[in-house]
């Protein structure tokens, strides 16, 4: 905007008058308008005359008083020094009156031109700024190096100068431009530091010049920057706060347990702190420095390791900085009080119940995270994402304790979580998504077998949607449906197999001996049984008996194909099948429980070929076993009994030979 402050009116004088026998207006035609001429030198500040003034202070209006005439004129500088120069000169008689005024009109005139000039400054600098917030980096370069053309940039610089160099190195930082921002940087730094080292400027540039370094990957100079203000005493605000800078670069050499040591001490200090303790932000702050600290250096501790006595080694040291990252932990949890929830603390609490899943101590984990989701909640609402993270965790640490009133729980907060993430992220994102599946397996584990198979549905349809038929994802959500269905029993195995069909045999593809592959075929071979579907029963024992375990599932699928092959009455091959399955040793009560099914339908094949032998010696092991578990009145202890009741008649008796005695 145009100050009229610094213009003037171009008027027209009626007749030449004199003054000392000096004509005004130069003897000049009084019925024509002369406006003055633009003088380059001093023509706002500006040596080149050519020089475009920004904004719209080319211009103003001039007015013809008494014809009420405008004209469009351009207002020039006083030229001072011509001034001063005639007025020495001046040999006037009325030197006593007139040198005087003319010195008032001087010192007035050298008042505009340097208000002029510092507002002209003041302009390029809040154009500066504009460039700069558009992102208009050229501009805002050029318009600063003109400013500098009259300001030195040594430890002199004025304050506003170095406010333009910081604004400047902050803009060439945001372009990534580190190394150029290096050079501004540590000049603003030297002349604040010589200026006054205690001054927020001077820490402000002080930060600044230490993330420059660290983006160069100048780590040492970045920390060398921070340990000369951590080392001075008494310790502060000020001090503490280059001791974490002092932690991070270290962090960043890969000097994990040093910067563990320092970190520590610059907790203990915030804490003795009177305008800090245990629970002001900085301090939590630094106490979960350290700890990240300690957890990229127990990452780290895991490398090449030749002997024993080295692993050994770095398992204690793994374990040490578990112990530390837990007491750590502990301390920072311990400074909450459940009346004023700090958002500090509750990620603190956050990360020790996450830490507590872990580890299986599930009970501690919900303690903590019940107290921590209650005051996200209250502090941060209900729907945030970081309150639902956390409500996710909890519900995650109840469904793990394994105990069945636990379960409900879980769910109403895995359908708390659902709701409020449709709302938040819409139905089609992933995190609503996965919500969805979570809320469908707690179903499954209440045995709410119906409204898991409802969710599970709903979780297909918007991977298919979403991602398409074939994606891993939309198969393993293919795969839940499918296993749902599939526990609900016989009557609905048909449905079952038309899901796990198409799941078997794209993951066999990928990976036909791989655990999900197995599990799923485990699943499929059940539901296709009873229509003697061989082959898929086949595929999923052969790929199990490849593999070097021996487990459930390898005798359950082994079983599984041996009842195949008897329905088919291929006894021979139910014998090789079944024999290395009961020749097993298994540990788990699972295991054991399948092993002798194995043998009932072993001992079954074996008397259909007529070994009675064998088919006596393997069916009584099971009828001794189950006795031990069942008692005398099992129907699986009856049904060996029978069986071997059967062996004892078909066994041919030989006769017993008396002795003939002489």
């Amino acid at each position: 905007m145009v100050n009229s402050e610094k213009w003037r009116y171009a008027t027209v004088v009626e007749a030449p008058e004199e003054v000392d026998n000096e004509l005004l207006n130069g003897g000049r035609d009084p019925q024509m308008i002369y406006e003055p001429q633009p003088n380059a030198k001093y023509d706002h500040g500006y040596e080149n005359a050519s020089q475009q003034i920004p904004g719209e202070w080319h211009d103003f209006w001039s007015q013809n008083r008494t014809q009420h005439q405008e004209t469009l004129a351009r207002e020039s500088s006083p030229n001072i020094q011509q001034y001063r120069n005639n007025l020495q000169a001046s040999n006037c008689p009325g030197e006593a009156c007139h040198c005087n005024e003319t010195r008032i009109q001087l010192g007035q005139c050298e008042q505009e031109l340097v208000k002029v000039i510092a507002e002209n400054q003041a302009l390029k600098v809040q154009l500066f700024d504009t460039w700069k917030i558009t992102k208009q980096y050229d501009e805002a370069e050029t318009i600063y190096r003109d400013i500098l053309v009259n300001h030195s940039t040594d430890v002199d610089m004025p304050e506003t100068i170095m406010a333009l160099g910081y604004s400047f190195a902050e803009m060439l930082m945001e372009q990534n431009k580190f190394a150029a921002a290096e050079t501004v940087a540590e000049q603003v730094w030297e002349a604040r530091n010589a200026l006054d080292p205690s001054s927020e400027h001077f820490r402000m540039s002080h930060r600044q010049i230490c993330l420059i370094y660290s983006s160069l990957g100048q780590f040492e100079k970045a920390e060398s920057r921070h340990r000369t203000i951590y080392h001075q005493e008494p310790k502060d605000t000020w001090t503490l706060e280059n001791g974490d800078g002092v932690c991070r670069q270290l962090v960043k050499r890969g000097l994990y347990q040093e910067a563990a040591v320092v970190q520590l001490k610059v907790w203990e200090e915030r804490q003795k702190l009177e305008t800090q303790g245990p629970r002001h932000n900085a301090t939590i702050r630094s106490g979960l420095e350290r700890i990240s600290t300690l957890e990229q250096w127990s990452a780290s501790i895991a490398g090449p390791e030749e002997t024993e006595v080295q692993k050994e080694f770095n398992r204690n040291r793994k374990h040490v900085c578990e112990g530390e990252i837990d007491e750590s932990l502990q301390k920072l949890w311990g400074a909450a009080e459940k009346p004023e929830h700090l958002p500090e603390l509750l990620d603190v609490g956050h990360k020790l119940g996450s830490r507590f899943v872990t580890q299986r101590r599930y009970a501690e984990a919900e303690a903590i995270l019940e107290d921590v989701w209650a005051g996200k909640k209250a502090n941060i609402g209900e729907a945030s994402k970081t309150t639902m993270l956390t409500g996710r965790l909890l519900a995650k640490a109840l469904k793990l304790s394994g105990l069945a009133e636990k379960y409900q729980k879980a769910a109403a907060i895995y359908e708390k979580i659902l709701a409020d993430k449709k709302t938040v992220f819409g139905e089609s994102d992933d995190k609503t998504v996965s919500a969805g599946a979570d809320l469908a397996e707690m179903y499954s584990l209440l045995g709410q077998y119906a409204e898991a198979e409802r969710v599970y549905q709903w979780v297909l349809e918007q991977r298919v949607n979403k991602l398409g038929r074939h994606n891993s994802e939309t198969l393993e959500a293919r795969h839940n449906l499918g296993r749902t269905i599939y526990r609900q029993g016989r009557r609905r195995y048909d449905d079952a197999a038309r899901m796990l069909r198409e799941v078997y045999d794209a993951w066999y593809v990928n990976s036909p001996k791989g655990e999900k592959t197995l599990r799923c075929g485990l699943m499929l071979v059940e539901t296709l049984a009873e229509h003697a579907d061989i082959g898929p029963i086949q595929e999923v024992f052969n790929g199990r008996a490849e593999l070097p375990d021996r487990d459930r599932l390898y005798m359950k699928s082994g079983l599984l194909f041996g009842k195949s092959l008897f329905g088919q009455r291929r006894y021979r091959e139910v014998n090789d099948t079944l024999l290395p399955l009961w020749e097993c040793q298994p540990e788990s009560p699972e295991e054991k429980q399948v092993r002798l099914e194995c043998g009932h339908l072993y001992g079954q094949s074996l008397l259909k070929v007529n070994d009675y032998h064998h088919a006596k010696a393997v069916l009584e092991s099971v009828r001794d076993a189950r006795r031990e578990t069942l008692g005398s009145g099992g129907s699986e202890v009856v049904e060996v009994s029978r069986l071997l009741q059967i062996i004892e008649a078909r066994t041919p008796r030989i006769s017993r030979i008396r002795r003939v005695q002489r």
